[in-house]
């Protein structure tokens, strides 16, 4: 099991704070727009107008879910270990259909395969990353596309991560993240190729503080980053 308890306790405290745009997610409805702008731009390039299946993982209160959801040709699950996640991402969707599952990917059980699986700013939280990676991709369909967001491991990372957005700018509640969790990408490309997913491209997500505005930029990765793999 790839679920970390203490990471889950930690969330579980915030729970009431998923649609607070002032609270401990701000920074979630920061670069919402450039998530949702970066994964539907692939999904149009790839599957063009078609409807498609797609699984939120780790999903939270439905802050990426909700807004993927506007799009009538993408049908929709989330699913998040934490139950009070669950039962605000019910609450929060109104009109829009969406199916949300309180449970873990591994004890996710479903009768379809999906085009798009997002696990969007959860790899760094998990115990067993490979083991969460399996098991993600088993609900791949075959040429489908893996959406991720993470966060790199070098000082850089610890500075603007943990020190910066942390301590003093404190965009996200102290101790949300653990620097010895960020991983590599080289290290998701090795993991993702072991069961047959490579990875299409890889973008950085950078804050600029003149702006208060987050933006993607390819060549520069050092820090949080977002990409797309496809299973072969």
């Amino acid at each position: 099991m790839s679920i970390d308890n203490e990471e889950i306790t930690k969330f579980a405290k915030h729970s009431n704070q998923w649609w607070n745009e002032s609270g401990s997610f701000k920074m979630l409805h920061k670069i919402n727009y450039l998530r949702v702008d970066y994964i539907t731009k692939i999904i149009k390039k790839i599957y063009n107008n078609s409807e498609i299946e797609i699984l939120d993982v780790g999903c939270g209160g439905g802050i990426l879910t909700e807004k993927l959801a506007e799009n009538s040709l993408y049908k929709v699950t989330g699913i998040d270990p934490i139950e009070n996640n669950i039962n605000v991402a019910k609450t929060h969707k109104q009109d829009l259909k969406i199916d949300y599952h309180a449970t873990t990917i591994e004890n996710f059980t479903t009768n379809k395969s999906f085009d798009v699986i997002c696990i969007m700013e959860v790899l760094e939280h998990v115990s067993d990353l490979e083991s969460f990676l399996k098991s993600v991709l088993q609900h791949l369909k075959k040429n489908g596309i893996l959406f991720f967001s993470t966060i790199n491991k070098n000082i850089c990372s610890f500075i603007e991560v943990i020190i910066l957005a942390e301590y003093i700018l404190r965009f996200v509640p102290r101790k949300t993240h653990d620097w010895n969790k960020f991983i590599p990408p080289s290290t998701i490309s090795k993991l993702l190729l072991k069961y047959d997913c490579k990875i299409e491209n890889l973008t950085g997500i950078r804050y600029r503080p003149l702006t208060d505005r987050w933006v993607l930029k390819e060549s520069n990765i050092k820090s949080n980053y977002i990409g797309y793999a496809v299973k072969c």
